[in-house]
């Protein structure tokens, strides 16, 4: 292998045929880069093409509002009072507005004019115009109705009117009153609410059950009444029918205690009698209270309405009360 001599000439790099610029800042120092045998060249600074030119200010870009809207929503939000006050003034608005202003106003006036009467403070003291000689007897009766006579109602004048009113529980011991029914369901509940706790399966969801229940079936019951009246063309007062439906409770409270106390022979036995007795006491009693007819002599009824009430005062009495009694244990 030969190798070059001295006398060869010198090697020389290729000169560009363009001009390189160099930017500030790259990748080493392009001032102190060694210039022998010619032009040098020298790494190109990197730069970023992302980066905006240089000598503009970058700035942060601006949150433009949406203009994207929900279908079916409008662009703009009404104005409330605007839209209130044009429903208003839309003549069926107002004529909505005035026949139920008008309905308003005559339901408060029939109730009014008709519940005036029960609610009447004079007439449901008559009710609780007691003694306790009264109630005694009245507890004797409701459970030993079997020889009890007469059952028509006294009738006295009033002193202050003039005229012919029934008199009251304490001078009556047929007339109805609500002191015996109200202390009667008052003394259910605590009776049972003792007896749960005892077994210890009170509490407070169960009363409340019982409780709605009691009165719902009340509430059946009455409504049963008013309603075969009116198909018999029977006059009744509301009131009446509310105390004698419940004395069913002095039954219920006897048979809840012997169902707690004794075996299910003494249960059953227990609610046998008592519901006999309430059913011939609803009987009896109901003969002048829901058919005043009956036993009015001026009353002209023939005997094809006689036969009809007289059915319906056995089938409610006897068949009815005892339902209820076993809907309510």
């Amino acid at each position: 292998m030969q190798y070059p001599s001295a006398s060869s000439p010198p090697l020389h790099h290729p000169v560009p045929q363009h001009p390189v610029h160099f930017q500030q800042g790259g990748y080493g120092n392009p001032a102190g880069a060694a210039q022998s045998g010619g032009t040098s060249r020298q790494p190109q600074a990197y730069r970023n093409p992302y980066a905006p030119p240089q000598g503009v200010q970058q700035t942060a870009p601006q949150a433009q509002p949406s203009t994207i809207q929900p279908q079916g929503m409008p662009n703009v939000i009404p104005n409330v009072p605007t839209a209130l006050n044009s429903i208003l003034s839309d003549p069926n608005a107002q004529l909505g507005f005035e026949v139920g202003r008008n309905a308003l106003n005559y339901g408060q006036e029939y109730i009014g004019r008709n519940m005036g009467k029960y609610m009447d403070a004079g007439a449901f003291s008559y009710y609780f115009q007691v003694s306790n000689f009264y109630v005694f007897r009245k507890l004797l009766l409701v459970m030993f109705p079997w020889r009890h006579k007469p059952w028509s109602r006294q009738i006295v004048r009033s002193d202050s009117t003039g005229q012919d009113t029934y008199a009251t529980p304490r001078e009556d011991l047929n007339a109805p009153d609500m002191y015996i029914p109200i202390m009667a369901f008052t003394t259910y509940m605590v009776v049972f609410s003792i007896i749960q706790g005892l077994l210890g399966q009170f509490h407070p969801q169960l009363l409340g059950i019982v409780t709605s229940k009691s009165l719902a079936l009340m509430v059946v019951e009455i409504s049963f009444l008013k309603l075969f009246s009116y198909l018999l063309a029977a006059s009744s007062s509301l009131l009446d029918l509310i105390a004698y439906s419940g004395y069913k409770f002095i039954a219920i409270t006897l048979v809840t205690l012997a169902a707690a106390t004794s075996s299910s022979l003494v249960k059953w036995t227990t609610f046998t009698y008592t519901g006999a007795a309430t059913a011939f006491f609803m009987l009896r009693s109901l003969r002048y209270v829901l058919l005043p007819e009956s036993s009015n002599s001026t009353s002209t009824v023939n005997s094809g309405m006689r036969q009809k009430r007289i059915q319906f005062l056995f089938i409610y009495s006897f068949v009815c009360q005892f339902v209820f009694m076993w809907l309510l244990l």
